[in-house]
């Protein structure tokens, strides 16, 4: 019988800061919102992996959760930059393929991937960060529409990411809460974050024969 387990508090409260983050998603607290997003998706997967207490139902919650943090945020964020004419409907056109990519993305890792020592496509946190960084912090409008078709097609591919496992994981989390920490006191630590994300983008590049 199926429970709810410690894992899956950081489950929800993925989905509640990913809700945060879309209401305030005409300020930059949406980026602070969505960091805490991240920060509580890898916290859900660490506990999981300690206490061996995932269960199915739990990766279908966790999926849930973020489709809503990593998806629709993303999406609508792009959805939202201010255009006319035939740009704003490329922005509401690269919206929709972002968010039907971040479905199918999230749908096959849920049903054919969770257990693999590899992601197979780009994760969602990564390109949601990406995105959500290329818009409301570095603020390069022209590029939001080529970018966000690349991770679309990105977490569709069958492209190797690796899983961040043991150390690394420790320095991801530890990026992730620094970004959190410097948020409103040095908010320029987050070009390094985006920098380090971009690193990540291209490790199947980088190292094509190690992954």
């Amino acid at each position: 019988m199926s429970r709810f387990t410690f894992a899956d508090v950081f489950t929800v409260l993925n989905g509640l800061f990913g809700l945060l983050a879309i209401y305030n998603l005409e300020y930059d607290l949406s980026v602070f919102f969505l960091l805490f997003a991240v920060l509580c998706d890898g916290l859900d997967g660490f506990v999981a992996r300690k206490n061996r207490e995932k269960e199915r139902q739990g990766i279908v919650m966790d999926s849930l959760a973020d489709s809503v943090s990593f998806v629709l945020m993303p999406a609508l964020c792009l959805f939202s930059l201010q255009s006319y004419g035939w740009l704003a409907f490329l922005y509401s056109l690269s919206a929709f393929i972002y968010i039907w990519c971040g479905f199918y993305r999230l749908s096959k890792f849920t049903t054919y991937d969770s257990d693999l020592n590899f992601f197979s496509g780009l994760p969602t946190p990564e390109a949601a960060l990406l995105l959500v960084l290329l818009i409301e912090i570095i603020e390069v409008d022209a590029l939001a529409i080529p970018f966000s078709i690349l991770l679309s097609l990105l977490m569709v591919s069958n492209v190797r990411y690796p899983k961040i496992r043991g150390k690394l994981s420790y320095m991801a989390g530890a990026v992730i809460l620094l970004s959190i920490g410097l948020f409103f006191v040095w908010s320029s630590f987050l070009y390094a974050l985006f920098f380090f994300l971009l690193v990540y983008l291209a490790l199947p590049i980088i190292f094509r024969n190690d992954l």
